[in-house]
């Protein structure tokens, strides 16, 4: 499944949380930006992932191109 991967730009929270949707919304999660920032290039914000989501589980498979979305 496609996932778009956010993450803060700035934030005063202690732990800076990521926010995780597909692209219908059905599955929308929130975890620690660490648990995927290793994903990201510097300067970027965003990213959308093949991944599986089964019982709070997530598991980024790869980086796929931006959708439009």
């Amino acid at each position: 499944m496609i996932f778009k991967v956010q993450i803060p730009m700035a934030t005063n929270e202690s732990i800076p949380q990521a926010l995780i949707y597909n692209e219908d919304r059905s599955v929308r999660f929130m975890c620690p930006a660490e648990d995927v920032e290793e994903w990201f290039i510097e300067d970027q914000y965003k990213i959308y992932v093949n991944a599986d989501y089964t019982h709070k589980e997530f598991a980024i498979h790869e980086i796929v191109m931006d959708e439009d979305w």
